[in-house]
């Protein structure tokens, strides 16, 4: 259809024809089926492209997958900081007293009797006695006997730890007396012969001086 004319189609059913109004300015008109169409009209414009549609919906969650295998160990970390000291602790019990040492003491003491010179002597914790003449001077030679055993066994004493030794005339008799590192006296009494060459000769075992001193 072109301009104001409204074309009058003639539509064919069944091999039936039948005319078609078209209708113009308030008047009909009516085209046989022999009338002949005019030229094919112009296309029309493209219409507009139609507005987007929506968003969809976001689709759920999937399934958490496996764990993954374990991983390699990691580095050795660095050492950390000392830490406080800790507590003193309690104190122990009191070990076992130990043996005793050996005597560390040494002394000498001497007396004159006439020509003749005596000593008492306590080395490294054994005891001596010893006699020597004084005429004719200069002094003539030492005899040492060790008497930190006296007696005859089984009753015979020996001293341990002798410590200090003094020595005494009186007549033809010596008294020898000791002290220990635990603090004994003991004593002995020696004979004396101060001739030419003179001798001291000590039997009597030790004995306790009693009573002993007390501090």
């Amino acid at each position: 259809m072109t301009g104001s004319m409204l074309a009058l189609l003639t539509a064919t059913l069944g091999g039936i024809s039948f005319p078609v109004h078209a209708v113009s300015h308030g008047q009909s008109h009516v085209i046989s089926a022999t009338d002949e169409f005019g030229p094919e009209g112009l296309d029309g414009l493209d219409g507009r492209d139609g507005h987007d549609g929506r968003d969809g919906k976001d689709g759920k969650n999937g399934k958490n997958g496996k764990k993954g295998a374990t991983g390699a160990t990691g580095a050795t970390g660095a050492t950390g900081a000392t830490g406080a000291t800790g507590a003193t602790g309690a104190t122990g019990a009191t070990g076992a007293t130990g043996a005793t040492g050996g005597a560390t003491c040494n002394s000498i003491h001497s007396a004159i009797m006439g020509s003749t010179q005596l000593f008492a002597v306590v080395e490294a914790g054994q005891i001596f006695s010893g006699v020597r003449s004084l005429d004719p001077a200069p002094p003539g030679p030492t005899t040492w006997d060790n008497i930190t055993t006296l007696g005859t066994p089984p009753d015979d004493e020996t001293i341990e730890g002798a410590c200090d030794a003094t020595i005494e005339t009186m007549g033809a008799e010596a008294f020898i007396e000791v002290t220990t590192t635990t603090g004994d006296v003991w004593q002995t009494i020696c004979d004396v012969d101060d001739g030419t060459d003179p001798t001291i000769t000590c039997t009597d075992p030790w004995t306790l001086i009693v009573p002993q001193p007390t501090p």
